[in-house]
């Protein structure tokens, strides 16, 4: 009889910890933006195809929406024939094209875009614009106003093309 008693606890909390599990992995970041922690830093303007994001916190990718807010943490990846554009508060949009992956965090409160593989194009608005790029284990801080910077990054090797314009850049190497 005790036996039957501890089996039907054991199912019911089992249960409950399946339905808490399910909720976290798919539908925990699923609140307003108002309701997300940090500071916003950029949306989606426009995309084609398939476009996934993945909050920080997230277990899972889901599908991007135009005008989804972006914090520090979340990625964002593009799939085939696919791509996505991104404003900054600044007017700094990024477009981000097929088959890449990155990462948006915040470093000294300036916005820090983490590729880890594909293709970027960044257009700096009209004013000064101040980014940090990672490539791997180098960072690059980049300045610019009006300027157009294409920036790949392909098994490894990392390539900066700047196609409109002057900027300033500054190498950072990893300490040790």
């Amino acid at each position: 009889m005790h036996e039957k008693r501890a089996d039907f606890y054991l199912i019911f909390v089992m249960a409950l910890a399946a339905i808490g599990s399910g909720y976290q992995l798919f539908w925990s970041d699923d609140r307003p933006a108002g309701e997300r922690s940090g500071t916003p830093l950029a949306s989606i303007s426009s995309f084609n195809n398939t476009v996934k994001t993945k909050s920080g916190t997230r277990i899972a990718w889901r599908d991007a929406s135009v005008k989804e807010t972006l914090y520090g943490g979340d990625q964002i990846y593009t799939h085939d024939h696919s791509d996505v554009e991104i404003s900054f508060s600044d007017k700094t949009k990024v477009s981000l094209l097929e088959n890449s992956l990155f990462k948006i965090t915040v470093e000294n409160e300036k916005p820090t875009l983490d590729l880890k593989s594909g293709l970027i194009y960044i257009k700096f608005s009209n004013k000064k614009s101040n980014f940090k790029l990672k490539l791997g284990k180098r960072q690059i801080e980049i300045n610019s106003k009006n300027a157009e910077v294409q920036i790949s990054k392909e098994a490894g090797t990392a390539k900066i093309l700047l196609v409109k314009g002057i900027h300033s850049k500054k190498w950072g190497f990893p300490k040790g």
